[in-house]
């Protein structure tokens, strides 16, 4: 219960634009000029010293699988919420993280039939003259004493967790590449694939952005995949399956949204994905032949930034136990 309610209070509390006063972008000259401003804007937007950041992001899988035959269904979900307040600091020279202060909180919660299962785990995380600090609270005792948690302020030494904690809890969004072929560049670069740009409005905290919104169709969003981020889903059955039912689906299915600040400044990010494929029992494994698997999946990124380059009070290293 207690999951099913931080569930509903995230629902509540997402920050999630309603567009206003929307106009459709189709002409080739505003298509072009919007891609010189965007491409500018974030160019700049990978410049920036400082900023507080607002992360909320919900995942949420469901499967059935059901055979008649056999008289046998099974329902089940995986829902993951996750937000953090991030205060980053970075180098003005080349943009590195260099002080750095994130309170994050994930929940998970499970659904299996009338079974039901979640967690709840809180980090804060800090990053002072190059020493990554961490300490995370959760609420499973089974789950802290197998992964040794404890609930105390540790260092964190090992190279590759801290190279993950740099991309995942340290990074400006718009800077960072490498990690995926998915930069924001590539993707306004490759907006001509859109089925629709939309501009508008959003009203998020008190705060008018002005919106701009890339939104793609079932096919659109295939051939988007695979030119952005390298998608394969041939080669192998299932990814063949899926592709041929996303390809036909003329609703849009995927979208991104850049928000841009009074201060003319690129100000936040989200992407939208709904997804759902039917799939024959017998192309999963014989056993499910006669049925079929339904999949869906919700994803909703967003990440919204407020007081960019005004100067942050740096966070101090914690005191260590």
């Amino acid at each position: 219960m207690k999951h099913l309610m931080i569930a509903l209070l995230l629902a509540v509390c997402f920050a999630h634009p309603l567009p206003m006063n929307a106009q459709q972008s189709t002409s080739d000259d505003e298509l072009d000029a919007l891609i010189e401003r965007l491409s500018a804007l974030i160019e700049t937007a990978q410049t920036y010293t400082s900023f507080t950041s607002n992360v909320n992001n919900i995942t949420e899988r469901g499967s059935l699988i059901s055979v008649p035959d056999l008289d046998y269904e099974v329902d089940s979900a995986t829902n993951v919420y996750y937000s953090a307040v991030r205060d980053l600091i970075f180098d003005a020279d080349d943009g590195t993280p260099v002080n750095a202060g994130v309170l994050s909180v994930i929940d998970v919660f499970e659904v299996v039939d009338e079974f039901t299962d979640g967690y709840q785990l809180i980090a804060e995380t800090r990053l002072v003259d190059g020493t990554v600090y961490l300490r995370t609270a959760i609420d499973s005792e089974e789950m802290n004493a197998a992964l040794e948690l404890g609930e105390d302020w540790r260092l964190i030494d090992d190279p590759v967790q801290i190279a993950e904690l740099a991309v995942s809890e340290f990074n400006n969004t718009f800077a960072v590449d490498g990690v995926t072929t998915l930069t924001w560049l590539a993707l306004v670069d490759s907006i001509d694939l859109a089925n629709s740009i939309t501009l508008g409005e959003a009203i998020l905290q008190e705060e008018t952005y002005e919106t701009v919104t890339f939104s793609y169709t079932g096919a659109d969003f295939l051939t988007f995949s695979e030119q952005v981020v390298d998608l394969q889903l041939a080669g192998n059955v299932l990814g063949e399956i899926i592709a041929a039912q996303v390809s036909v689906q003329d609703d849009e299915v995927f979208s991104f949204t850049l928000f841009i600040n009074a201060d003319g400044q690129i100000a936040g990010n989200e992407l939208e994905m709904r997804l759902e494929v039917v799939i024959d029992g017998a192309d999963v494994g014989p056993e499910l032949a006669g049925g079929t698997v339904t999949s869906s999946t919700f994803m909703l990124q967003q990440e919204i930034l407020t007081g960019i380059n005004v100067p942050l009070e740096p966070v101090n290293a914690p005191e260590m136990p």
